[in-house]
């Protein structure tokens, strides 16, 4: 049993707070107390749930649920609470955290979108997501299946409620990463061979405007780093965040545990309409296999759910339905856990 399962504070309680400055905070501590008294649900300690407004108060916890709602509101709200950088600590500290929809985009290493002077990430997650991948104030609910997990795949569907999620555009694998600085945009294009870092550096500055309302009114937002690509004809681009890295100063940058994909869609979401998201070369796939556990998809923005070590993130609302297997799911293996890699079928 992992020594997280630990309260920091010395209870023997097993702690998981919840980020309660804005969006679900509610709903997640409802169905953590659901959970608590489930008798499918049974833990070697007793499950206490705090809401999280303060750094002492997340320094209590065993662990950090980010809910959904409006990532900037959070991290604006997180940054005037003092708690941004006690959060980037959690994360970089390898802590347990899992954030759905815009917790998803705080967890994230890049997200595209935003709004004029972008925003603050946590990072944590090799993967850079962008905002409102199912389109523009669309919300739709749609039954979703495990894809990893060999106990849990033959459980009936949960129910996906999607509210302006954002979609994973892209994981983000060693090489890519590498091949930057570690405050630096990757913006890895991956399709028909293109499993080379190298050749998009370049492209680090200027994202391809997608529709996602953020420049709506026809504004032309400037290039993200005019510096990036000289001579460089000014065309319209979305705004890119980078979480700060995860290493501190001078400290080289250590093995990242693999990227496990939790759940898929069957197809691509009908809003993911952004020049950056391409179909994966089934060669790209299978030779980062050892990095990218589970399968797959023809496209990354059809991952819903996504885990890295102790990490976890979805671009669903599971807190704003009655189930309660994704918090079942987290505690187990995330917080209970030693964060490894999640038992599949071929296992």
């Amino acid at each position: 049993m992992s020594s997280l399962a630990s309260s920091a504070n010395g209870s023997d309680g097993l702690v998981v707070g919840v980020l309660a400055l804005q969006g679900a905070y509610a709903e997640h501590a409802s169905c953590l107390h659901r959970l608590s008294t489930s008798s499918a649900s049974s833990f070697d300690r007793p499950l206490e749930v705090r809401q999280v407004r303060t750094p002492e108060q997340l320094a209590e916890c065993s662990a950090i649920i980010i809910p959904g709602g409006e990532s900037t509101a959070i991290s604006l709200g997180a940054q005037r609470a003092g708690l941004l950088s006690p959060l980037r600590e959690w994360v970089r500290s390898g802590k347990p955290a899992w954030g759905t929809c815009a917790g998803m985009i705080l967890l994230a290493r890049e997200a595209v979108g935003g709004k004029k002077g972008g925003q603050e990430l946590l990072g944590g997650m090799d993967v850079r997501v962008g905002r409102n991948g199912f389109g523009s104030q669309v919300s739709r609910r749609m039954d979703i299946r495990w894809c990893m997990c060999a106990a849990r795949q033959q459980q009936p569907p949960f129910p996906g409620v999607f509210i302006r999620a954002p979609v994973v555009e892209s994981l983000l694998l060693s090489q890519d990463i590498q091949a930057v600085p570690p405050e630096a945009a990757t913006l890895v294009k991956r399709g028909e061979g293109e499993a080379h870092a190298e050749a998009v550096v370049l492209e680090q500055g200027r994202a391809p405007l997608t529709p996602s309302g953020d420049t709506a009114g026809g504004a032309q937002p400037p290039l993200l780093n005019a510096q990036a690509v000289p001579g460089a004809a000014v065309e319209p681009t979305l705004r890119l965040s980078v979480a700060p890295p995860l290493e501190r100063p001078g400290q080289e940058r250590v093995a990242r545990p693999p990227l496990e994909i939790l759940c898929s869609l069957p197809t691509l979401p009908a809003g993911s309409a952004s020049p950056l998201i391409r179909t994966i070369d089934s060669a790209v796939a299978t030779a980062h296999q050892g990095e990218v556990r589970g399968t797959r998809p023809a496209h990354d923005s059809q991952i819903v759910a996504v885990k890295q070590g102790r990490l976890m993130a979805t671009s669903f609302h599971p807190e704003l339905t009655t189930d309660v297997r994704l918090h079942d799911f987290f505690i187990r293996y995330c917080v209970l856990g030693d964060g490894g890699v999640v038992p599949t079928l071929s296992a």
